[in-house]
């Protein structure tokens, strides 16, 4: 399969070891150890600050058992010779409450009851992989070797596994620096999807969409304009030609709002505050629009605008632009991972990107 740069890619690889070892490869059913696997990360040892969580089905994990420490590898060659080091890197490990495939960019979510912070290590060091041939489990010197506070029990079931990290020196640098093996399955997954500004916003309101617009992903809505500190509402509908008999757009200057209007049919809706710039920041978890894994979305349109609190006409009301998204593709999953990360934020509670994808991972 073709060799992704983490779409970041991501999947993993599996050792078949002597069971004398105990030890726990992810994921279970991939080829052994003899090359690299399809892909490779730049999370989360490229990445200045980020949340990275699989969900991990027991077909992928094995028996259930003690685990001791978690052993990364390297994506070798990284072709530079320099290294590099991490601020503060978290591994936390938890009951899943769901199946890789019903998981989705919400992180709590996905955990039933709360995650183990197995462990935590300050100011640490990573090396370069310069060998053509694959790395070894925890790397060449046992940099990525991260032993755990005390046991953890896996008592069978998926389970989640987080890698957090703060302050990496890599953070904006060439990608030939600690890349960590991994495997994705480029054959599922979401796919595709765009957005589309429509009408205008008035009195500065303005509305954006980012994130993986398609099924298994997330909608990220966010904007500026707003009345500092003040309740914004984050309308989603279908239509933009009519809101049951009333013509759309309606203009709301008949209220009070002059120069505003109403973009669409307005189903749905997620409130939130903006702060005190009158800003609503992409990845707010309270507008964030996690999108169901159902293939039969494929091609849907959704409309999205904004409404919020402002003094500034009659009505003290303001309304942003329009954004059509067109939904990409979804194909439900195949393996029995999938992964959610954030690219910038250790503590993000939705994730930015979301894949049929894992680190290759050996658990003692």
């Amino acid at each position: 399969m073709q060799r992704s740069l983490f779409r970041l890619g991501l999947l993993t690889t599996l050792t078949f070891v002597s069971p004398a070892l105990a030890q726990l490869h992810v994921p279970a059913q991939s080829s052994p150890q003899l090359a690299e696997l399809n892909s490779r990360s730049n999370y989360p040892l490229m990445r200045a600050n980020s949340r990275c969580q699989f969900v991990i089905s027991q077909s992928e994990l094995g028996a259930p058992g003690s685990l001791t420490k978690l052993a990364l590898r390297y994506d070798g060659p990284s072709f530079g010779a320099a290294g590099g080091t991490v601020a503060q890197l978290d591994v936390y490990l938890g009951a899943a409450s769901v199946a890789p495939e019903q998981s989705s960019a919400i992180f709590a979510g996905n955990v039933q009851g709360s995650l183990t912070n197995v462990a935590s290590f300050a100011n640490l060091t990573f090396g370069a992989d310069t060998s053509p041939n694959p790395s070894p489990f925890g790397g060449p010197s046992g940099e990525l070797v991260f032993v755990f506070a005390a046991p953890y029990v896996y008592s069978g079931g998926p389970l989640v596994v987080e890698l957090r990290t703060l302050g990496n020196s890599n953070s904006g640098s060439s990608v030939q620096n600690l890349l960590i093996d991994a495997e994705e399955d480029p054959s599922t997954g979401p796919k595709g999807g765009s957005a589309t500004l429509n009408g205008t916003g008035c009195q500065g309101a303005s509305l954006s969409v980012t994130g993986q617009r398609a099924q298994f992903g997330v909608i990220s809505c966010h904007g500026a304009g707003f009345g500092p500190s003040l309740p914004v509402v984050c309308i989603l509908g279908i239509s933009r030609t009519a809101w049951g008999s009333i013509p759309l757009p309606f203009d709301m200057g008949s209220l009070g709002a002059t120069g505003c209007n109403l973009y669409n049919d307005w189903l749905v809706d997620l409130t939130t505050t903006a702060d005190a710039t009158g800003t609503v920041p992409a990845y707010s978890p309270a507008l964030a629009w996690a999108v169901p894994a159902t293939p039969a979305l494929s091609g849907g349109l959704l409309q999205f605008q904004a409404l919020a609190a402002k003094p500034v006409n009659g009505l003290g009301i303001v309304s942003t632009n329009n954004v059509q998204v067109t939904l990409g593709s979804f194909t439900p999953l195949s393996r029995g991972f999938a992964a959610h990360f954030h690219h910038l934020d250790a503590d993000a509670s939705v994730a930015s990107i979301n894949l049929p994808a894992v680190f290759a991972m050996r658990f003692n």
